[in-house]
């Protein structure tokens, strides 16, 4: 999948979490997963796995998923 179609999935579901009083700590995950793949992906037509993308999130930084 395209880092581009990632970022904007967790984005809308950022948007359904905070329209629907989702968890904050859960948001904060995602969008520090979204900071991640923008910051590690220059360009976002890398084709990607997902679940492959945010286990490497949460093994490199541990703190932002465990806040």
């Amino acid at each position: 999948m395209k880092v581009s179609m990632i970022i904007l999935s967790h984005l809308s579901d950022v948007q359904e979490m905070i329209h629907g009083n989702g968890n904050p700590d859960y948001v904060n995950v995602r969008i520090n997963f979204i900071k991640y793949l923008t910051l590690k992906y220059k360009n976002t037509d890398t084709e990607v796995d997902p679940y492959v993308a945010f286990e490497e999130f949460k093994a490199k930084h541990p703190s932002l998923v465990n806040a």
